[in-house]
């Protein structure tokens, strides 16, 4: 009999540890809420990436002399250091900070700790950021000036890695060369393949939500104006200048020639010329995002609004470029969003601390199809409109 009971207790013993072990191994905190269409869904991120994100906006004001503010702008420029290697959010939402090797133990690590509070990562990084952005840029200038690159497909800043990866459409060994013989031969360069071409998401479907003329149509990203002018900002390959661009048929914006379709922005202004249309910061009727700016980085969570799609994903790269349709795209950010057809224009947006921040405005995917936007930043910088 007690034979019998024990082994009755060991059975259950073992049903109960099999549903503990069910249980998935992240869940609680820090777990982000796994959403692909956030409609009736209320986003939220955890606790970990709320004050990590804080203490980066920190970190990027401490370089520029500002003195941090929630209600700041990330800065059209920033003036990185050459001890700092760049930042990231890891897999648990904890702030990362690459340092520079010889300056890892020169003590500003404290100093860093001092600005932004020392539950931050440090790791020992080859090359400055301010090194790959120049490596970025030198390759942005040769493939604006010279079409005759078509083996290039794309470039882009790897934060977590802190090097660039070129993607190249053979990937051999004579494309390698003329890479490092007539672009630049960099020891931070690395070179994979990549086959696919960049996609732009317009759409001919009825029913957009905005029509423009021949391309069929995208979505609205967010308001601004320029001067006394107000309006909308949306991508610049669905409306060109002069074209007036519809919400249910009915015509209430026309593209200006604020327009570029290149380099850091894909983007518009639209002109308001229907004063029963009013352009407003709300999402759905429900969440309204605020009128500044943010750059986040790397590991951080986004938010797109589009036509089809409204969708959370994750930060890839803060730096991507490519050519696409006679243009070379320069500084825009990827992300691990939904998207579609006819969600170009669309806002992307993020979350800090309760406030949902304008962060860009979509295009389409990169050769590697993942989804890229446009910085509201260099939308603001380039387009010269503000947000309101």
């Amino acid at each position: 009999m007690k034979k019998s009971t024990n082994r009755l207790i060991i059975i259950i013993m073992s049903l109960l540890l099999s549903l503990l072990l069910a249980v998935p191994a992240f869940a609680g905190e820090n777990e982000l809420h796994p959403i692909s269409n956030i409609d009736n869904e209320e986003f939220s991120i955890s606790s970990n990436e709320e004050m990590s994100l804080e203490q980066y906006y920190k970190l990027i004001d401490y370089f520029n002399n500002v003195e941090y503010s929630p209600e700041n702008d990330s800065p059209l420029i920033v003036n990185y250091p050459e001890y700092y290697g760049g930042a990231y959010l890891d897999d648990s939402k904890k702030l990362v900070v690459f340092l520079v090797e010889e300056f890892i133990d020169s003590g500003i690590k404290t100093e860093i700790e001092n600005i932004i509070g020392a539950d931050v990562v440090f790791k020992e990084a080859t090359y400055s950021f301010s090194h790959l952005m120049t490596i970025m840029e030198r390759i942005n200038s040769v493939m604006i000036e010279s079409s005759q690159n078509d083996y290039i497909v794309e470039w882009m800043i790897i934060d977590k890695e802190n090097r660039i990866q070129v993607g190249l459409l053979n990937c051999n060994e004579a494309e390698i060369w003329n890479f490092k013989k007539y672009i630049i031969d960099d020891n931070s360069i690395y070179f994979i393949k990549v086959e696919n071409k960049a996609v732009e998401d317009i759409n001919v479907d009825t029913g957009v939500a905005i029509g423009s003329g021949s391309s069929g149509g995208g979505s609205v990203g967010y308001r601004v104006k320029k001067g006394n002018d107000t309006g909308i900002v949306t991508a610049a390959h669905v409306v060109t200048t002069g074209t007036y661009i519809s919400f249910n048929g009915v015509n209430f914006a026309q593209g200006t020639s604020a327009w570029q379709c290149g380099g850091s922005v894909d983007g518009v202004f639209c002109k308001s010329t229907n004063s029963s249309y009013t352009p407003t910061n709300t999402v759905n009727a429900s969440i309204s995002i605020v009128t500044i700016m943010r750059d986040p980085p790397a590991g951080a969570s986004v938010i797109m609004k589009g036509r089809n799609n409204h969708s959370s994903g994750t930060i890839q790269s803060t730096n991507v470029s490519f050519p696409y349709g006679g243009a070379t795209f320069t500084n825009l950010t990827s992300a691990t969003y939904l998207r579609a057809g006819g969600d170009s224009g669309g806002l992307v947006y993020s979350l800090s601390g309760s406030s949902y921040y304008t962060t860009g405005v979509h295009r389409g995917t990169n050769p590697s199809n993942t989804p890229v936007f446009s910085k509201s930043t260099q939308v603001a910088m380039q387009l010269g409109v503000n947000r309101y």
